[in-house]
């Protein structure tokens, strides 16, 4: 993204617009802008939109601006919906509908959901309506997400190899202390999720039908985790089916000869692009999820259209074929059951680049440090940060309500060229070698640290903050090492 007016190389310099975090978050906080709002550095067209109670489109029509990732510091915008006071257009964020709502005549589900804060999908799922055109004036329905004033979707990835954290054995070598991070759904408290994704089931590449990942163990985790509706009534879970090792055939599936499976790594472009495959699939996933109580289905292909993964170039196959399975798969869902995806950052729709996050990592060019979740980043070319996906989708008319930020409770660290106190340097400096810190690592991931192993390696050290990315970076074995990651002050 280009914001003229606005330096992001690094981190700010003290006393700058963009000094702290809380100057960072006054634009989303609250509308009081006016009939006119003056752009600062830093701002962009999708937080002044936010804070102001109206649209990109709207303020990109009524200001005339062809491109909607251009915008110039010190320009005048004229805000079409907020010069009454900053009244907003959601109705979410003003849920009165409390746990219940009786319907009236000439009410429909999706305008309930609307003012409660809520999903028709959700609604149907949690009052069994097979037929969202057909609800009855008097009926009384149960709000599953307005009863805590509209409560914003939190959805939890809950992974069925995290309860191995503790194991080791001649080709896994983990520090004794990870065991006490193990966990299964059990420890989940369902009182924070508003979602549960349980990771991941993966489809068989004979048959294209789904299937547990862990044979041994899946059954039992997941009935773990659907026990935690007894709790929380009102918690939705979902089968998140494919993921990483299963899309790219590196890690979990290999042939006796230790390479990665080729067949495997292909599985999700034949079931997207082969009709008969594709229908396979569809009904066998949505026969699973009946099977074993869940709410709906999370897809998770990484990634259609995506270079060097099952792709040479461009793939448009790939595009329109995700497409027909998404379609499919909704039509053989029907209203009652959800379905959500892990999507790509993006840029132009043409090119698929990277979710919200692992944008960085010692797997990249050019060889300089950075963080892996960065909110902004000007410097960046094609909208390679956050918020340059999120102002795509919604320039291209994915509906706010329809999108959900995701981020890495991780870090990706770095074995820096030098140590010469350069290594204090902020995101997109410091210099690192090739190959990522190894070693025995709780992930056993070389350059991916859980959060718990972070913390654990900085000691006592405060990381810095850098107030553009939003993001964490500290170094630690005594300078050798950098690493970029989230905590609860970049998160807030």
């Amino acid at each position: 993204m280009l914001l003229l007016g606005l330096a992001c190389s690094g981190a700010a310099p003290a006393g700058s617009p963009d000094s702290s975090l809380q100057d960072r978050r006054k634009l989303h906080a609250s509308c009081a802008c006016g009939p006119s709002y003056t752009i600062k550095p830093g701002d962009t067209l999708h937080a002044i939109a936010k804070a102001c109670g109206t649209t990109i489109g709207d303020l990109a029509a009524t200001n005339n601006i062809p491109d909607i990732d251009v915008i110039v510091a010190g320009t005048d915008l004229t805000i079409p919906s907020c010069g009454s006071g900053g009244q907003t257009a959601s109705t979410s964020s003003s849920c009165t509908c409390g746990p219940s709502y009786i319907i009236k005549q000439g009410d429909s589900l999706d305008a309930i959901a609307k003012s409660c804060g809520s999903t028709v999908a959700d609604l149907a799922a949690t009052n069994n309506i097979s037929n969202i055109d057909l609800i009855t004036a008097g009926a009384v329905l149960t709000i599953p997400s307005c009863g805590s004033g509209g409560q914003q979707p939190f959805i939890l990835y809950s992974t069925d190899w995290a309860i191995y954290r503790g194991s080791s054995d001649q080709n896994v070598q983990r520090p004794d202390w990870c065991a006490q991070y193990a966990y299964s759904p059990s420890h989940i408290d369902p009182s924070v999720p508003t979602h549960i994704n349980f990771a991941f089931a993966m489809v068989n590449n004979a048959t294209f039908e789904v299937e547990h990942t862990d044979k041994a163990k899946d059954s039992e985790l997941i009935q773990e985790l659907q026990a935690l509706k007894q709790a929380n009534p009102s918690l939705k879970t979902l089968i998140s089916i494919a993921g990483w090792s299963f899309s790219t055939g590196t890690e979990l599936f290999k042939n006796p000869d230790g390479s990665p499976n080729k067949d495997v790594a292909a599985i999700m472009v034949q079931v997207a692009t082969n009709p008969g495959k594709r229908d396979t699939f569809i009904q066998s996933a949505v026969q699973y999820m009946q099977q074993y109580g869940f709410d709906g289905i999370d897809l998770d292909w990484e990634y259609p259209n995506f270079a060097g993964y099952n792709c040479e170039g461009s793939c448009p196959d790939h595009i329109s074929g995700f497409s027909q399975l998404v379609a499919g798969l909704r039509q053989a869902l029907g209203p009652s059951y959800l379905l959500t995806a892990q999507m790509l950052t993006v840029y132009a729709f043409t090119q698929s680049l990277r979710f919200d996050y692992d944008f960085h990592g010692a797997f990249g060019n050019p060889k300089v440090v950075d963080v892996h979740t960065p909110i902004l980043d000007c410097a960046s070319p094609k909208q390679f940060h956050i918020q340059g996906a999120i102002d795509a989708y919604l320039a291209a008319g994915v509906p706010s309500s329809k999108l959900v930020m995701g981020l890495g409770s991780y870090g990706h660290s770095y074995k820096l060229a030098a140590t010469d106190g350069t290594a204090n340097s902020g995101p997109g400096q410091a210099a690192f070698t090739e190959g990522a810190p190894a070693g025995k690592l709780c992930t056993i991931q070389p350059g991916v640290l859980a959060w718990y192993e972070i913390k654990r390696k900085l000691g006592g050290t405060t990381p810095s903050i850098d107030p553009v990315k939003m993001a964490a970076y500290a170094t630690y074995d005594a300078g050798q090492h950098w690493v970029g990651f989230d905590n609860q002050e970049t998160l807030r």
